[in-house]
């Protein structure tokens, strides 16, 4: 288990992570990070977009095979994909968050390994707008772009894709209008505790709540679940000294000390 906190004063850290977080796990908004296994997942998303939602998400209207293109060309090694499930297990919002290759951002992170600028291009499914999707999107990036050290993130759109900038002036970006395209811009603080321990904890929870909308509710699915609660619980109790002793439901022979 990871433990970002074991140099820092108590006090600190409840105040500036656990403290923050606890307000953000009550959320129902659970955002995950895809993989190349989802492609097929997101391809059905765009493509279920219509002209009018393509319009705004990629800046023209974009025939089937060119979404395909752009699906496949993702490189997930490189660049970073958030995704939100419905409960039927339907990708509902993707935020594709790019970042400049090597080779071409002008100024590179210290140690980070991504770089300096990144983009994010948002969409959500007309069936569940206005419930806080996209917004949950930016914050996703916002805070992981954060931790890898990223200076700038910036969001281009349509000027008419009110929707989109009303969400990134509440998340603090400036936004640039020329010609009918706008540019949001947001200049990132440094990590810090807070930020690192956030991001950890909304992997877990995504994670687990991917689990369970995948789950077939079989026996082995349902203690598996209860056995990464239990990990997740073992790991914030190990913070403050506790002892934690976790068992495999399906397997009592399997288990972990914290």
């Amino acid at each position: 288990m990871i433990n970002v906190s074991a140099n820092l004063p108590r006090d600190r850290f409840q105040s500036e992570a656990i403290g923050f977080n606890l307000a953000r796990l009550e959320s129902p908004v659970f955002v995950n990070k895809l993989t190349k296994c989802d492609r097929d997942s997101m391809l059905k998303h765009f493509l279920a977009l219509n002209d009018a939602d393509r319009l705004l998400r990629f800046g023209t209207v974009l025939p089937d095979a060119q979404v395909a293109a752009y699906v496949q060309k993702i490189d997930f090694s490189r660049d970073t994909v958030y995704g939100i499930v419905s409960d039927d297990f339907s990708l509902v919002a993707v935020g594709h968050l790019a970042f400049a290759p090597q080779d071409v951002a002008s100024v590179r992170s210290a140690g980070a390994g991504k770089a300096s600028i990144a983009e994010l291009g948002v969409s959500v499914d007309r069936s569940v707008r206005g419930m806080g999707l996209g917004r949950r999107l930016f914050e996703r990036a916002i805070n992981h772009c954060r931790n890898v050290g990223v200076e700038i993130l910036y969001s281009h759109c349509l000027s008419s894709n009110q929707v989109l900038m009303h969400i990134a002036k509440k998340s603090g970006f400036e936004i640039r209008r020329d010609h009918g395209e706008a540019d949001a811009y947001l200049n990132l603080l440094p990590p810090d505790a807070g930020t690192v321990v956030q991001e950890a904890l909304e992997e877990q929870f995504a994670a687990l709540d991917y689990t369970f909308k995948a789950s077939n509710s079989t026996s082995a699915n349902w203690f598996d679940l209860a056995f990464q609660i239990s990990l997740i619980a073992a790991a914030l109790a190990h913070r403050y000294g506790w002892s934690f002793l976790c068992f495999r439901l399906d397997d009592p022979d399997i288990f972990y000390i914290m």
